[in-house]
């Protein structure tokens, strides 16, 4: 899957990222945080990707998104089941894709 930039809604943008770090904006983070088109989430509970639990995703569902990235560190890893199920139900595609940070989950 190939993502564009749509210029007329796009407000906030992944300028960089790496070793425990992702920049938004060309400001840098080095936590978990939820990157929205209008405003960024710094507050997402799981530091770390063996903390992401079903209720992490669960959160995220009252926020009408078709597709989540989420960036699971230098190595590419897919979450327990019981942890994307939670979003099946809700019929929302759901892309899981690595960025390469210290292991810290960042949500799109």
């Amino acid at each position: 899957m190939k993502l564009h930039l749509d210029p007329a809604t796009a407000k906030n943008a992944i300028t960089g990222y790496g070793e425990g770090y992702v920049m938004v904006n060309r400001q840098r983070f080095e936590r978990s945080l939820v990157v929205l088109p209008d405003r960024i989430l710094t507050d997402w509970p799981p530091n770390r990707f063996d903390e992401l639990a079903p209720e992490h995703l669960a959160a995220l569902a009252g926020l009408d998104r078709e597709i989540i990235l989420l960036g699971t560190g230098a190595q590419l890893r897919f979450p327990r089941p019981e942890i994307t199920w939670t979003y099946r139900p809700l019929a929302v595609p759901t892309t899981f894709s690595s960025l390469k940070s210290a292991g810290s989950p960042r949500l799109c």
